[in-house]
């Protein structure tokens, strides 16, 4: 890209910047108070084959590091292959170009940008529109490890990239499809492949939407004449004031191109900016507490600690570690008494990745989480899922795998996770709102992805995440949609309370006090699921998680007000007899066990 070769006398036009050849790295094409500048650059296109393209940069310094291919994926049968992926000096690529963009011909006619009859300008200063006029569109990034270009379900088609930005494009006119493989291994997809074919009329458009993270597209967009009719108005009227002719130097002058930032400097402004942020969340009050009485209080007597919050029917709860006070997902499954992981998934409510100070109230059906940011709320719908809503903040997920666990994508398209234990079966995370980003990858020494965390992010059209976890022992299927928040409270509160009418009335003055006991009775009922074939009452949700012969018995006579279910207690542990006759000493979803035999109180 370079100035105008034309005679003194012809005027300058910005927007051919970037069909001028050859090149020019101080020419670039940009808008006020953008961070974006486009250019014209030789690069390698997605065969590998040098293609002059338009390039779209952010200012940096620091080159983006490729993988080598030859190590990608591996050779499961060659344990040389095995290795980690080690990035080399000849896979960098120096600035510019995040993301290319080129004409596109089904034969490939149109290789060079300098004779493409395609049009660019801004429609805001973070977004980009590109329309070609007798030929398609496409788009082109190499992604480094862990980003992933994505195909969302409204049309349009996201790239995280890793450590700059987020991309959406949105076509406007023609057909778009992509050709963006996902790959484990990398942790994401390779490359982003956008192709946007004409319509009828022979006319493809995009829209490209680049922000620092949360982008949404806009709910209309401007015709494209408009747009840019609009800059140059903006670009004549800046020489009119500054009393100019339009040329290179006044171009630079009205764009104000940003300087590239000093690696160290902005690395030391984050720190600094990190810290202040976080003294003020530290100082900030919580968001206001939960009205009405609450069965488990962190400001009360009864906690998370005592009692895990969870619901009938449910294998999953969450509780609060003794030690470290976070929250915790546990699953209520063992084939032992003792052999159950209470802190198997840590729950941390984050705003921009800073853990937030937090207190909690418990109510029947739901658990709400106050921090200075908004409120993360649980619940439980009727299958045992648990939905998690939040408003304000975000929530970070932290796992620990055993030897041969694995984490892996359930759906790319709706941004779902399946992780699979040993023993504890399935765990589906599913974002019905919001974003669920995913670090996990595979680490060959220790047989699992190890220590990794997922961010449960808000979306940007409503500033809340809808989150949610389903527990099984086969592979789960996604839902086409999911229950409401507030219809899993409203559903969780009338099921207690049907649940509460088995228990005989007590005294008004035992009432808090009994209404805690039935709700504790209420969550620690299970089944039928695996080895149950009835509702029992486990011993507990933590530690001892069967279900004991001795406790059916004491449960039936607390339901007399039920006799239909206190009959059905009573009787449960008989359907479990040994061929000899003997009665368990207890049972479980997984197993059961004959070992020592509990008196036979039903008599």
């Amino acid at each position: 890209m370079t100035a105008s070769k034309t005679p003194a006398e012809t005027v300058f036009d910005p927007e051919n910047l970037l069909r001028e050849t050859p090149a020019d790295p101080d020419l670039f094409f940009g808008y006020p108070d953008s961070p974006l500048f486009l250019g014209r650059r030789t690069a390698p296109d997605e065969e590998g084959r040098p293609v002059s393209q338009i390039f779209v940069d952010l200012p940096r310094t620091e080159p983006r590091v490729f993988q080598p291919p030859e190590q990608d994926p591996p050779d499961l049968s060659d344990p040389d292959t095995l290795r980690d992926k080690e990035a080399t000096a000849d896979k960098a690529q120096d600035p510019p170009g995040i993301f290319f963009l080129r004409p596109w011909q089904p034969d490939e006619t149109l290789p060079d940008a300098a004779a493409a009859p395609v049009s660019l300008c801004f429609d805001t200063p973070s977004c980009i529109r590109l329309r070609g006029c007798g030929t398609g569109l496409r788009v082109y990034a190499p992604l480094l490890d862990h980003e992933a270009a994505v195909d969302r379900q409204d049309g349009t088609f996201q790239v995280c990239f890793e450590a700059s930005c987020e991309v959406l494009f949105v076509p406007l006119r023609g057909a778009a499809e992509t050709d963006n493989p996902w790959s484990l291994w990398n942790g994401g997809t390779r490359r982003l492949l956008l192709t946007v074919r004409p319509d009828e009329s022979g006319v493809s458009e995009l829209a490209i939407h680049v922000t620092p993270t949360g982008t949404e597209r806009f709910s209309s967009y401007r015709p494209f004449e408009q747009c840019l009719e609009a800059g140059r108005q903006e670009y004549a009227a800046f020489l009119r004031e500054h009393s100019l002719e339009s040329s290179p130097e006044a171009y630079r002058r009205w764009v104000r191109r940003p300087a590239k930032p000093d690696p160290e400097q902005r690395i030391d402004d984050g720190r600094q900016a990190w810290q202040r942020r976080a003294e003020r969340l530290l100082q900030t009050p919580l968001c206001p507490k939960v009205p009405g009485p609450h069965l488990l209080s962190s400001t009360e007597t009864f906690d998370l600690r005592a009692v895990p919050f969870s619901r009938r029917g449910s294998f999953l709860c969450v509780l609060e570690d003794d030690r470290d006070r976070s929250l915790y997902l546990s699953v209520t499954r063992s084939p032992e008494m003792w052999s159950q992981r209470l802190n198997l998934v840590r729950l941390t409510p984050c705003l921009d990745g800073q853990p937030l100070p937090m207190e909690y109230d418990v109510s029947a059906s739901c658990l709400t989480v106050r921090t200075c940011a908004g409120p993360v709320r649980f619940a439980f719908d009727s299958a045992g899922r648990l939905h998690i809503q939040g408003s304000g903040a975000s929530l970070s997920l932290s796992f620990r795998l055993l030897r041969g666990e694995n984490c892996i994508p359930a759906d790319p398209d709706r941004g779902a996770w399946d992780i699979s234990f040993l023993v504890l079966g399935h765990l589906l995370c599913v974002p019905a709102e919001g974003r669920l980003l995913c670090d996990a990858r595979w680490q060959e020494d220790l047989g699992s992805p190890g220590v990794f965390t997922m961010h449960c992010l808000p979306s940007a059209a409503g500033g809340a995440f809808h989150l949610v976890l389903e527990n099984g022992y086969d592979p789960l299927p996604l839902q086409p949609s999911y229950p409401a928040f507030d219809d899993c409270v409203s559903d969780a509160e009338q099921d207690f309370s049907a649940f509460c009418r088995r228990f005989p009335p007590l005294p008004e003055k035992y009432a808090p006090l009994s209404l805690l006991a039935s709700w504790v009775i209420w969550i620690h009922s299970l089944g039928p699921s695996g080895d149950l074939l009835h509702p029992v009452q486990y011993m507990t949700r933590t530690q001892w998680t069967r279900a004991f012969g001795w406790q059916q018995s004491f449960h039936a006579m607390a339901a007399r007000s039920d006799p239909a279910a206190a009959w059905q207690l009573l009787l449960t542990i008989f359907d479990y007899l040994s061929p000899a006759g003997q009665l368990p000493d207890s049972v479980g979803d997984i197993g059961r066990t004959y070992r020592v035999t509990k008196p036979a109180l039903q008599g």
